[in-house]
């Protein structure tokens, strides 16, 4: 879909062994989060060892403006609507759910609750100590993000079904 050329090698047991093979020189690269980097490899960032070539994000991330997100990398709106989908887990990956059936009176009161443990002080002193990013989504934008997941279109949907699975 955009064009890479890349062979994925398998078989590291995490990102600590990935991120040595790339020191060592075994392999050109790794895929990562930008959380796990800062905090386990920040002075490859801040040196300029390491250069970020997408983010595999529906947007780009705040610390990374140049770098592009992978829906960008789409040529068509299909191709745009897939990445979109694959990108997508990076955001609801880290969710807190409930039913679609919930009542919205209780559904308002589950947001309202995580907004406020989310700006809470002590939990964000916390957070900052053991390094731990924390960048809340909104319930309504996160629902509309899941919501386009659910409705990809079916042309697109074949598309997904037929990308061989690690």
């Amino acid at each position: 879909m955009v064009g890479t050329r890349f062979k994925f090698v398998r078989g590291f047991r995490g990102t600590p062994d990935s991120h040595l093979a790339m020191e060592r020189g075994e392999v050109e690269g790794a895929t990562s989060s930008l959380h796990t980097v800062s905090t386990t490899a920040g002075e490859w960032l801040q040196s300029g060892k390491i250069r970020i070539l997408v983010q595999y994000v529906l947007e780009r991330h705040p610390s990374l403006p140049a770098v592009p997100a992978v829906v960008e990398l789409g040529k068509s709106t299909e191709d745009k609507d897939v990445l979109a989908f694959f990108a997508s887990a990076a955001t609801v990956g880290r969710s807190a759910a409930a039913p679609a059936e919930i009542p919205a009176d209780r559904l308002a009161a589950l947001r309202s609750a995580m907004q406020a443990a989310l700006a809470d002080e002590q939990l964000l002193a916390e957070a900052k100590q053991a390094k731990m990013a924390i960048e809340p989504l909104g319930g309504s934008a996160l629902q509309e993000i899941v919501r386009k997941a659910i409705d990809l279109p079916p042309a697109q949907r074949e598309r997904v079904l037929a990308i061989p699975q690690r």
